[in-house]
């Protein structure tokens, strides 16, 4: 797995596959920091190209997440990361409640611990759901939305895709 990201959110992102137990072979990417270092934590890789990318994806799966808060630049990663033939995926904590039915996240979301998910809630590519953040029935967030903590959206909300 790699988070694209090596600072902030991408520690937050970390948390979630530590808590679904999925920490092997992670890594992450950062090409425009240069006081990180060359691993997070001591532990995961920081790759700092796009070689080291592909090299990464042929070794170990092509899976990869954004762990990047602003929406325009998660939207343009996740176009250059599939264009080196990765696959983005979503990752959801273990501590968030997503209800049983007609719940689409849409691929490449980030979903921290204590969000609620009620029935038939859509949301869209690329997101970030930060902590405590309720949707309920019949509410629609668009594409690359990033919701704060403690956001609540009623019944029936509709939030158009963020990018500009």
């Amino acid at each position: 797995m790699l988070i694209v990201g090596a600072k902030g959110f991408a520690k937050e992102v970390l948390e979630i596959f530590q808590q679904q137990g999925k920490i092997t072979d992670i890594a992450f990417y950062d090409d425009l920091n240069d006081d990180i270092g060359d691993y997070m934590f001591n532990v995961f890789p920081i790759l700092k190209n796009e070689v080291a990318v592909k090299e990464f994806f042929r070794k170990n799966g092509n899976q990869f997440t954004i762990g990047i808060g602003n929406p325009n630049l998660r939207f343009r990663l996740s176009e250059k990361f599939c264009g080196l033939g990765g696959n983005y995926i979503s990752s959801i904590s273990t501590l968030a409640h997503v209800g049983n039915y007609d719940v689409v996240i849409g691929e490449g979301s980030n979903v921290l611990a204590n969000s609620v998910f009620s029935n038939s809630v859509r949301l869209g590519k690329g997101c970030i759901v930060y902590y405590n953040v309720m949707i309920t029935h019949d509410c629609v967030i668009g594409d690359f939305v990033e919701l704060s903590p403690e956001l609540h959206f009623w019944d029936m909300f509709r939030l158009v895709n963020f990018l500009r």
